[in-house]
Order: structure tokens, then C-alpha cells, then sequence
């Protein structure tokens, strides 16, 4: 279940009714982003529950023309809460401007975007995260 950020009524709720949850919990490097992942943290330790593990997403962008890494929304975290409660951080995805072409069309990164860094990171995030849920 996707929620909006913070600990509103939609994650309480989730948690209350569903009991066998596991949650992802989804940042962005930007401080705020990291101050309302505390939060729902929080929340979901409060709740009984263990996080599933951290996905750090638009963690960079690279240029298409000549490769160099802009960190758009600052950088570490993702990291920093690996470190503050100890949860696995599991991946870091890219931002892609191409994606939102992809999205929009309603096509996969996983089919359109293949071997595309951020299709790669995608995977290995996955892979992680199926790993925690023992699918």
C-alpha cells in the first residue's frame, strides 16, 4: 500500500487492521523526505512491526550527454536512516527523466528500460527486497 508521507490516518490504519504488514519504507534524500520517514518509522515500531528495509528513490541523476552524477535532492538519506535504526537499506534508484514517458504510456521499466541504469538498480532493489519477504 502506498501512502501519502507522514503518519497519518491511511498508514495507522493499515497497520491496525492488517497485522501480517511488512513495511517498505520509500525516501528520498532530502532532508524533509528523511524527517517524515522518521516519523513513519516510528509509527511502524510504535506498531508492533519491524520495517521490511529503506529504498532511497531519485538518490542522483546522470547526464545523458556527458555522464556526470547530479545529486538533485542533496545525498545520504537513505544511509543516515540505515544508520539511525539500524534497517537495511536496500537499494537507490536514479532519477530518470525518461521514465515519466515510459509511465505515462503505461509501459514497465523492467521491458522498456532494459539494461538502463535505473532498470538495473530497479532489480537489484527488488531482489533485496525479496530476499527480507522470503517469497
Amino acid at each position: 500500500i502506498d501512502s501519502p508521507p507522514g503518519t497519518g490516518d491511511e498508514p495507522l490504519t493499515v497497520l491496525q487492521n492488517l497485522p501480517d504488514i511488512m513495511a517498505l519504507v520509500v525516501t528520498t534524500p532530502q532532508a524533509v523526505a528523511v524527517q517524515d520517514v522518521k516519523r513513519a518509522i516510528n509509527l511502524v515500531e510504535t506498531m508492533h512491526r519491524n520495517p521490511l528495509g529503506i529504498v532511497e528513490n531519485m538518490s542522483y541523476m546522470r547526464c545523458p550527454h556527458c555522464g556526470e552524477i547530479t545529486k538533485l535532492f542533496g545525498e545520504g538519506g537513505g544511509k543516515n536512516l540505515e544508520t539511525l535504526f539500524s534497517i537495511p537499506l536496500l537499494g537507490s534508484l536514479p532519477f530518470d527523466p525518461t521514465l515519466v514517458g515510459f509511465s505515462d504510456n503505461g509501459k514497465s521499466i523492467v521491458t522498456h528500460m532494459r539494461g538502463s541504469e535505473l532498470e538495473v538498480a530497479y532489480r537489484s532493489t527488488v531482489k533485496e527486497i525479496v530476499k527480507r519477504v522470503n517469497i
